[in-house]
């Protein structure tokens, strides 16, 4: 990525606050981090097309290097009952890999307790997400899946009790080969009712749970916390001290504050112990969970409650992998949503995103947090809906930016958002809808020609197109396993007379062992490269594989996604001349 060597120097008048105990967390809503913030990066800003469709929901990301991973649940094109697990990839600024893994009409499609997608160090992909078990509203299983290459294999359900009853708000924390999963679980609560205020009462609770998928398959789970809130999500991370996972306790007299258990050594678990002491006495769940994010061994954990009848996010930090913890921070006192996600930043700070409430409704809130307290002045992306529809906002980070997806209710549908960032700009008035590199009206606007490509050759020359009747240009990238499927389309049809097609990709580090490689697989085309590692943002390409059409005055005729076929109308042989009358 080039650098665009901006500096930008924040407000610095920090204040000193006066000691605070654990009881009477520090408002630091006035505080701001006071170290220069430097940009050495190109300042992102912007809505990034996303793969879904109409009433897709429950988005989730998982981020490792330089690819993002998506899961999130739609119904299939004019089905009324079934519901499909989607899967989808973002590397060099655009999607691939986008597919279906699972379909059926007993998906549990829910706005708080939704799918995950995880990565182990093999590459390999594990993702779950809730199937009803039995009539009841709430009577449903956690399943999970694994991708390997090309290939998804259910492999059922993650807990062996059989019973129909409540089992969700998983979190899965990859550790090498293996990953960990914990869930909450109500193989107790047979016979409760989730909408009653005693929901769960007694020795009805819902526990927490822990199992560990092997390539051996799973480990018999071991229970963690055997009286926990009903239905707010977990979140885990894996520390040197052991898996650890933070959750949303409940005690004998409804006290539903913020506790942490720990899986060690040889599977020992740790007796939970309390991070927050809130007092939150509530007779039901909030279905507001808390969220932990580490860079070991640094840890700092987030949450929403509304103790005192108003809402607030808190935020902690651990210096020592979560075995102690310091000073509760106030992120918002201003009785927000909630619906808060957590990550943690390359330089030692973290970001805290939430629900804020407004008049009308929520925004959709960032704020940069250093383990001492100082923080940002707050980041507004966008006004959502305050309705449940909305979901919860998730985040993940890649390289030097910030994606975050949400879903966007209308009056009858809901759609998937995007949005990705430049980190260091979260709390800067950089962050703000005019930003340097953004595309004027008058740009937008405008049709792209063949020209606007930009293209070099493998040998850094300008790539000169020919004059034939159409030109062809197929967006590619190595990553993209659809792409290398399409390449002997892809030769047949650069075969054809008066057509012109080139293979468009992003710069590799070595063009010239690219070009041999596809000249292995049979396409002996014409290819070109994009200047940087991913595809100009003018394209608003959205997903790969990708095909333009244009005439042979270089104007865009048609814009194809997916897989192309010989047979497409836009593709048929062109005649040199005109037909007699």
């Amino acid at each position: 990525m080039s650098q665009a060597n901006l500096i930008v120097v924040m407000g610095v008048s920090l204040l000193i606050a006066q000691a605070c105990t654990k009881d009477s967390p520090r408002d630091t809503s006035k505080q701001t981090i006071a170290s220069p913030v430097k940009l050495p990066m190109d300042l992102q800003r912007e809505h990034i097309a996303l793969p879904s469709g109409a009433n897709a929901l429950a988005p989730a990301l998982f981020a490792t290097e330089n690819i993002l991973r998506m899961v999130w649940l739609e119904p299939p094109e004019g089905s009324s009952k079934m519901m499909a697990l989607r899967y989808s990839e973002y590397q060099d600024g655009v999607w691939g890999n986008t597919m279906t893994l699972y379909e059926s009409d007993k998906i549990f499609a829910n706005w708080a307790d939704t799918p995950s997608v995880s990565v182990n160090r093999d590459g390999d992909v594990l993702v779950h997400w809730a199937e009803k078990s039995g009539p009841a509203t709430y009577a449903y299983d956690v399943r999970i899946g694994l991708l390997q290459d090309k290939t998804f294999k259910d492999l059922g359900t993650v807990h062996r009790d059989k019973t129909q009853t409540e089992h969700g708000f998983v979190s899965i924390v990859p550790d090498g080969q293996d990953f960990q999963i914990a869930w909450l679980d109500g193989r107790k609560t047979a016979g409760g009712h989730h909408d009653s205020d005693d929901h769960h009462s007694g020795d009805q609770a819902m526990t927490l749970r822990y199992s560990r998928y092997t390539p051996q398959g799973l480990t018999p789970s071991i229970e963690l916390d055997d009286r926990v809130c009903d239905c707010c999500n977990t979140s885990a991370v894996q520390l040197t001290s052991g898996f650890t996972v933070l959750y949303r306790d409940r005690s004998n007299d409804e006290i539903r504050d913020i506790s942490i258990a720990q899986v060690v050594d040889d599977n020992r678990t740790l007796k939970p112990r309390p991070l927050s002491s809130d007092n939150w006495k509530i007779n039901g769940c909030p279905v507001n969970g808390p969220r932990i994010a580490a860079q070991d061994p640094l840890v700092a954990a987030a949450w929403f409650t509304k103790a005192n009848g108003t809402g607030h996010i808190k935020v902690r930090f651990s210096q020592d992998a979560a075995a102690t913890w310091g000073e509760t921070y106030q992120v918002d006192a201003d009785d927000p949503v909630g619906r808060v996600d957590l990550l943690a930043l390359p330089n030692g700070q973290f970001v805290v995103s939430w629900l804020g409430r407004t008049k009308d409704g929520a925004t959709l809130n960032l704020r940069r947090v250093a383990n001492d307290g100082t923080m940002t002045p707050v980041s507004r992306l966008a006004a959502l809906p305050a309705s449940r529809k909305t979901g919860v906002p998730r985040m993940a980070r890649v390289d030097d930016n910030i994606f975050l997806v949400w879903t966007e209710p209308d009056t009858s549908e809901t759609e998937l958002q995007a949005m990705r960032i430049s980190w260091q700009a979260v709390g800067t008035k950089l962050l703000t809808p005019a930003i340097q590199n953004s595309p004027s009206p008058d740009e937008e606007n405008s049709p792209l020609t063949l020209t606007d490509l930009e293209l070099v050759s493998p040998k850094g020359e300008p790539l000169e197109f020919k004059r034939a009747k159409r030109r062809v240009v197929a967006f590619w990238a190595n990553w993209c396993r659809p792409c290398w499927q399409e390449l002997p389309v892809l030769e047949q049809l650069r075969q054809r007379p008066n057509i012109e097609l080139v293979l468009a990709t992003t710069q590799p580090k070595h063009p010239e062992a690219l070009v041999d490689e596809l000249r292995a697989e049979g396409y002996n085309g014409e290819i070109g490269f994009f200047a940087k590692e991913e595809f100009p943002n003018k394209l608003n390409l959205g997903e790969l594989p990708a095909t333009w059409i244009f005439d042979e005055s270089g104007s865009l005729l048609t814009q194809i996604t997916g897989l192309i076929s010989v047979d497409d109308v836009s593709l048929q042989p062109v005649p040199s001349h005109p037909p007699e009358k």
